[in-house]
């Protein structure tokens, strides 16, 4: 055993010189892998590190790891040794070590460098049209493997390195990963074109059952915007066509019921209208012209119709028979019994001219036909006599009329007296007792100011406050609007106090009716 490794154990390498050479070929140094157990061993086991060991370690990586295989001395520079010489984790008592930062190739131009690279395919085959590729000179380190020289008087190097070289051309066409590739690649597009295919299929189908709903909402919309409100979409399943479809049929349902809900809100109106036409047409078309005296009369309904009315006819030459009332609530139902009272006044100066008696009848009717105690009249019948000029009138519980003299110097006052409503009571004693006869006569210029609880009674809310109250018109500002315009014309007044009243409400909606009934003597 040379006496270089008597001292020496575990596995290493040997690098080996002549020492007195023959010739050039002698000089050279051969690398041995070596394996001594202890250091009393007399015996080394020596493997030469040549051609035909890396041959047989190359033999069966070409497909697996790389391309070729480099042997060489190896030493490292200064900052790299400290990472070769480096305790890691997987080093640890271990003389093989492995390198795993190893990326470019090391250029060593040195005798004991010992390149051998991987079986070549020598056959013409399909991949020798691209030749120049497996010519490429792009390599980089697969794999890094070095061990430690021993400690000689020849060595200059400190490890033996065997690198496994991957060729970028060579590993592409000839290494079998091309072959793969195809065959992935053929695999990829047979599957690809099968799904492709498949989804192209559904989506065919899909796309016909799509045109098919599709075109049944159209038939819909084109029956329902036809007229044909009861037309339905039949589709199954559980997709939005089909909700939309039941949303579609649940619009025209409701489509159809709005439309007779819009009818009979039309017919209704067109009735309303038609009621309120006959209710102004019993009213008097136009007030008659008496000489020495000026009459003026306006009635405003709350809704379409109302149960507020005023009257004035003759009786004789020199008589004429007036009355305004105010049939309780308001609507239709007033608007029919107002009419009533109408016809049941003017009726009434075929029996009797007497106030006292046309009222006391008026209520026995009105009692007995009428079984919802809440519908009561409140009405002033009289009589105006132009020879004597007096005035006559008895008030069943209505607004006490408003006296306004011609004499400037006198105060407007109310005309206080008893009444009870028409139709409050079955008892024509008890009726005849509640109500008084008021008789007075006019001079030159005075006015009776009668009207219904409406204007009065006018109410609006209040902006001011949080929770808004309701504001009324009240007696007091009626009394001093008239006190301004108590030197007009009767015409004047009554065109002063509906503005006044329209300008009270200002847009808002009306609460009840209300009607103004003017007597006013004139200058002969």
């Amino acid at each position: 055993m040379p006496e270089s490794i008597e001292n020496l154990s575990g596995i290493g390498i040997l690098s080996l010189r002549q020492k007195n050479p023959a010739s050039a070929e002698d000089r050279r140094t051969d690398y041995f892998i070596f394996s001594k157990k202890l250091k009393a061993d007399r015996y080394a086991f020596l493997v030469k590190v040549d051609s035909l060991l890396l041959k047989s370690l190359a033999q069966n990586l070409q497909y697996l790891a790389g391309t070729s295989m480099v042997a060489y001395p190896l030493k490292p520079g200064k900052w790299t040794s400290y990472i070769y010489d480096a305790d890691f984790i997987w080093h640890r008592d271990r003389d093989i070590r492995i390198f795993p930062l190893g990326a470019i190739p090391q250029k060593v131009a040195s005798p004991a460098k010992i390149r051998m690279e991987a079986q070549k395919r020598t056959e013409v085959t399909f991949w020798s049209k691209f030749s120049f590729l497996a010519k490429s000179k792009r390599e980089i380190v697969f794999g890094r493997v070095y061990i430690p020289l021993r400690k000689t008087a020849t060595t200059t190097d400190n490890y033996l390195a065997f690198d496994i070289l991957l060729n970028l051309g060579s590993a592409i066409l000839f290494s079998g990963l091309a072959e793969i590739i195809i065959v992935l690649l053929f695999v990829y597009l047979l599957l690809n074109s099968i799904v492709v295919r498949q989804v192209v299929r559904f989506g065919s189908q899909i796309n016909q059952t799509i045109i098919q709903k599709f075109g049944q909402l159209k038939k819909g919309i084109q029956q329902i915007s036809s007229g044909n409100l009861d037309f339905k979409i039949k589709l199954e399943g559980e997709d939005e066509f089909v909700e939309l479809a039941n949303h579609f049929n649940q619009m025209g349902d409701q489509l159809k019921q709005t439309i007779e809900e819009v009818r009979e809100k039309e017919r209704l109106a067109y009735e309303l209208q038609l009621a309120r036409e006959v209710q102004l047409s019993l009213l008097p078309q136009s007030l008659p012209q008496i000489p020495g005296f000026q009459i003026a009369a306006s009635m405003r309904t709350a809704n379409t119709v109302g149960g507020d009315f005023y009257d004035i006819f003759p009786l004789d030459k020199n008589r004429y028979l007036f009355t305004i009332g105010d049939v309780s609530g308001k609507g239709s139902s007033a608007a029919l019994y107002m009419a009533q009272c109408m016809s049941l006044v003017r009726f009434s100066r075929q029996f009797s001219t007497d106030i006292g008696e046309v009222s006391s009848r008026l209520n026995s009717y009105f009692a007995s036909s009428i079984t919802d105690r809440q519908i009561f009249v409140t009405a002033i019948i009289g009589i105006l006599d132009t020879k004597s000029n007096t005035l006559q009138y008895i008030r069943a519980g209505h607004t006490e009329p408003i006296f306004i003299p011609g004499d400037l110097e006198k105060e407007i006052q109310v005309i206080k007296s008893n009444g009870i409503g028409i139709g409050l009571t079955r008892s024509a004693r008890m009726f005849e007792k509640n109500i008084k006869p008021v008789k007075f006569s006019l001079k030159e210029g005075d006015t009776l100011f009668f009207y219904t609880d409406g204007v009065i009674e006018a109410a609006r809310p209040t902006v001011e406050a949080e929770q808004p109250d309701m504001e009324l018109y009240g007696e007091d500002r009626l009394q001093e609007l008239l006190e301004k315009v108590r030197e007009n014309k009767a015409t004047e007044i009554l065109q002063t106090i509906e503005q006044d009243v329209d300008s009270f409400y200002a847009g808002s909606s009306r609460v009840d009716d209300h009607s103004v009934f003017i007597i006013q003597r004139t200058t002969p």
